[in-house]
């Protein structure tokens, strides 16, 4: 039996290090170290490997007494080949085992696109931003405007009941292009019964949170006076969301595909 094409396992058949070629600082190995092993298993061959690197001060510190692990490198995926004889003992190898790992990196692969392209089709919405000029502080105080307390904040159409138009500025975004956001994650609805928050009033000028508005609202608000809409902006906004969904969807396809495909390896 040969212990490396007929192990269950995965069998390390090669390691390498640089220890013995590192600077010695504080009777301490100092700077990059970096590790590395060859596997077989079945029909594929990988390599991992992976570093850190220990800076003068860690040695220092840690021949004070402190604990000083260094800075580890960040985990990155095997590399792989797959191979047909055994490279020791030259049998032809009956193995799916590089076919699982590669199909199942690809579904990983795929699902992280889907991923992204939800996240970008959450960012393809009509977003709205108010700001309020010539407001008082004893107005703000009054109606509670300031801040994000769960009694602050004021509904959009009630802005209508208590400001003139010329003190309310409107602007719609037809998507917002998300790589220019720091967090990934989508503005909060508007909804008529949402309490518009905000977080900035200096020098008579409230500037409320930005909010996404769906588009039964969207087209109620236009219909009400409320807004100007831009119907060019807002089909061109539609048409990339039809584009983005259809995206997803032959993703999708495609890793369903590939799970119905590593049920027979």
């Amino acid at each position: 039996m040969c212990e490396f094409c007929e192990n269950k396992k995965r069998k390390c058949i090669l390691s390498y290090d640089n220890h013995k070629n590192m600077n010695i600082y504080m009777d301490q190995y100092q700077g990059v170290m970096v590790y590395g092993s060859l596997y077989m298993n079945g029909n594929m061959l990988s390599l991992d490997a992976y570093g850190n690197y220990r800076s003068s001060s860690d040695c220092y510190y840690e021949s004070e007494g402190l604990d000083c692990d260094g800075v580890y490198s960040k985990s990155s995926q095997s590399s792989y080949i797959k191979i047909k004889y055994c490279p020791f003992c030259g049998k032809e190898i009956k193995s799916t085992i590089f076919e699982k790992q590669e199909t199942e990196d690809k579904i990983n692969e795929l699902q992280n696109k889907v991923h992204g392209l939800k996240n970008e089709l959450s960012f393809l919405q009509v977003h709205i931003n108010v700001k309020l000029f010539k407001v008082s502080s004893d107005e703000v105080e009054e109606k509670k405007l300031f801040g994000y307390k769960k009694d602050n904040g004021i509904l959009f159409e009630d802005l209508f009941k208590y400001f003139d138009k010329n003190q309310i500025n409107i602007k719609l975004i037809y998507g917002i292009n998300k790589k220019r956001y720091i967090y990934d994650s989508t503005y909060p609805t508007l909804n008529p019964d949402t309490k518009m928050h905000s977080g900035n009033f200096c020098c008579g000028e409230l500037y409320f949170d930005t909010y996404v508005l769906k588009d039964s609202l969207y087209k109620e608000y236009i219909n009400k006076g409320l807004i100007k809409g831009d119907e060019e902006k807002y089909k061109k906004l539609l048409d990339h969301q039809i584009e983005i969904s259809n995206k997803i969807k032959e993703v999708n396809k495609e890793i369903k595909n590939l799970k119905t495909y590593l049920k027979t390896l």
